[in-house]
């Protein structure tokens, strides 16, 4: 249960990583205007995700915009 547990956060986080890569110059274009948590709303948008799923991502999401 865990392993697979595991398995679908890494499935997660791969996929977010993949949305992130694909609006980054989108990113660089707005970086006056953007927010963590707007960042997190489109990528909920483009993976077609509930409203504040990826909220329990954030630190995740934070330390790949970082990179």
């Amino acid at each position: 249960m865990a392993k697979e547990v595991n398995e679908e956060k890494q499935g997660i986080e791969v996929k977010i990583e993949e949305a992130l890569r694909s609006r980054i110059q989108h990113f660089k274009e707005n970086a006056d205007s953007f927010t963590l948590e707007r960042v997190r709303r489109l990528i909920e948008e483009d993976l077609e995700l509930e409203k504040y799923a990826l909220d329990v991502h954030k630190r995740f999401i934070k330390q790949i915009l970082e990179k």
